[in-house]
């Protein structure tokens, strides 16, 4: 039977031997990749040697084994925001993909230490395959923003004919402080825009909290229809970070809005239905699993600006009720 003290020695020795791969994967991976090596790799790599290093005669399955698949994922985090790598929003965003694969490391590797000590070469083997699968992603697998572009769309009714409307979808003038908690994180928002001229091939600029937003007028149909081609996108957002300031890689490149369009529809009773569409690409693999996040926040972005148009238009049509009276 196993003492306390051979107890606290193995887990001792598998705390820091995540600890130590924690540290290599936290400066080699987010220098290198923002792919499914770094979010799924990489968790299920530190969950299974924190718990293989056993021998086969020790009972795996008397560790805590969820709190020790889980332990270097937390530390690999506190890393790589401590080295200035990445920030805790981005990190939060990444914890519903990445926990799910450490914990599947961890029971992999408990499996493997069932076995019997004549079959630990082939446990060592298989280990060995396992950590070699996430560097080798790393170095060979995508990088940079994708060919694909996502569509986004947010619709809205104002109660106001689309000629009122349309005067605040041209230019949009400072928008208010914003209430949701992920904009108050840092995520980029928009705060206005500006236009110069109308028509088509006028060029017009979104200002956000993180830069300027170029674009060009596209199509040009007053109370129907605007449509623009984005030249160029700030960062998406300002990473929160215990550091006065950090610019992980990212943030650059990595999203790209593409182009955007409002379209009015006149609705019966003088109201209009404003149709926001943004089309965008990003490089952040597992693609599909980092569309949620970047469809949820592109709808956020135009909640804000048609929750405003729309607050615009019916006090213009306020007012001029009002003054009829």
């Amino acid at each position: 039977m196993r003492t306390r003290k051979m107890r606290n020695r193995m887990l001792l020795r598998s705390f820091v031997l995540a600890g130590l791969g924690a540290l290599v994967v936290a400066v080699a991976a987010f220098q290198l990749s923002y792919g499914v090596p770094v979010f799924v790799g990489v968790p299920a790599l530190l969950g299974f040697f924190s718990i293989w290093p056993q021998w086969p005669d020790q009972e795996s399955e008397d560790l805590p084994s969820v709190a020790w698949s889980l332990m270097p994922v937390a530390m690999w985090a506190l890393l790589v925001i401590m080295i200035r790598l990445e920030g805790i929003v981005c990190l939060v965003m990444a914890a519903p993909l990445a926990i799910p694969f450490a914990l599947i490391g961890g029971k992999v590797a408990q499996r493997l230490n069932r076995r019997k000590s004549a079959k630990r070469k082939v446990s060592v083997m298989g280990a060995l395959g396992l950590a070699l699968l996430v560097p080798g992603g790393i170095i060979w697998g995508p990088h940079g923003p994708s060919h694909q572009v996502f569509r986004v769309s947010t619709s809205i009714v104002i109660d106001a004919p689309p000629e009122v409307v349309w005067r605040h979808i041209a230019t949009v003038p400072t928008l208010p402080p914003p209430k949701n908690v992920l904009f108050r994180a840092g995520l980029a928002y928009p705060t206005s825009t500006e236009m110069d001229g109308s028509g088509v091939g006028a060029a017009r600029r979104c200002i956000l909290s993180t830069g300027t937003m170029d674009e060009t007028v596209t199509d040009w149909e007053p109370g129907r229809l605007l449509r623009f081609d984005v030249r160029s996108t700030p960062a998406a957002m300002t990473e929160l970070s215990p550091w006065p300031s950090i610019d992980p890689p990212h943030l650059h490149g990595y999203y790209e809005s593409r182009q955007g369009e409002f379209r009015l529809t006149a609705l019966s009773g003088g109201r209009t239905r404003v149709d926001g569409t943004s089309w965008y690409q990003h490089g952040l693999e597992p693609a599909q699993y980092w569309r949620l996040w970047s469809d949820y926040v592109v709808r956020l972005v135009q909640r804000r600006v048609l929750e405003n148009v729309k607050k615009l238009s019916e006090e213009d049509i306020g007012r001029t009720t009002a003054a009829k009276r």
